[in-house]
């Protein structure tokens, strides 16, 4: 096995890890459910997004808590909802926002929560980690 297969097969391992796996974790950390401190929580880069721009209310009540048992079957820690900031509602102001909260609210899988930086979506979206 010269080096050009090893690292063939390096990079196939690691992207079947990948799924599981955010970054800087090890897959025995995975396993073993690893959970960050809430300042490394803070920190850390959301490891799935779910956009919701676009969708009705009631369409984001379906998806959110259906993301959310996702996420935390595949263990994940954190999450990033993105809601918008209602500039395109039809009513005039922001209503995905109020319904995402809400769902988060009732959801076992949502733990705590918080605005993104701006990169992220800022006040249109929210971070949240998974239980």
């Amino acid at each position: 096995m010269d080096f050009g297969d090893i690292l063939t097969q390096w990079e196939t391992d690691r992207q079947s890890e990948g799924a599981a796996c955010d970054e800087g974790r090890s897959s025995y950390e995975q396993q073993q459910g690893f959970r960050p401190t809430a300042k490394q929580l803070k920190k850390m880069r959301p490891q799935r997004t779910l956009d919701l721009h676009g969708c009705t209310v009631a369409e984001a009540q379906e998806l959110v808590p259906d993301f959310l048992r996702a996420a935390s079957k595949d263990r994940l820690s954190k999450v990033l909802i993105i809601h918008g900031k209602g500039y395109h509602s039809k009513e005039g102001r922001a209503v995905l926002p109020e319904a995402v909260h809400a769902c988060l609210d009732r959801s076992p899988h949502a733990g705590a929560r918080g605005v993104p930086e701006r990169a992220l979506g800022g006040t249109g979206a929210v971070w949240v980690a998974v239980k």
